[in-house]
């Protein structure tokens, strides 16, 4: 089984991919399983929809799959100063020494 990780509506189109892989049905078996247009379900592939939990659970039964799902902390947002220090990272990883812009002032190679 496919795993997925991420949000349901940020992985919808990954999941539903993950769903005809795994099944091995075609779009159109799928489509009409789940009573889902073939246009619908190419834009829901596409990202240019974005289905309801209801109806990727709809999609994943239809292919006598079944959907967990799992709850997960959220990542703490990285600080201004992690930020600034791993882009000054980068940037002497990469040889470059114009003027950086941090928090606490600009730095330049003397």
């Amino acid at each position: 089984m496919a795993h997925v990780s991420g949000t349901v509506e940020g992985r919808a189109a990954e999941t539903i991919r993950s769903v005809l892989v795994e099944s091995g049905l075609r779009k159109s078996e799928l489509c009409a399983r789940a009573g889902v247009s073939r246009a619908l379900l190419d834009d829901y592939l596409r990202g240019a929809k974005q289905p309801s939990l209801a109806q990727i659970e709809r999609i994943v039964d239809a292919a006598r799959m079944r959907l967990r799902l799992s709850l997960s902390p959220k990542p703490r947002p990285a600080s201004q100063e992690f930020v600034a220090a791993v882009d000054l990272a980068e940037a002497l990883s990469r040889g470059v020494f114009a003027p950086l812009a941090f928090p606490y002032g600009v730095w330049q190679k003397a």
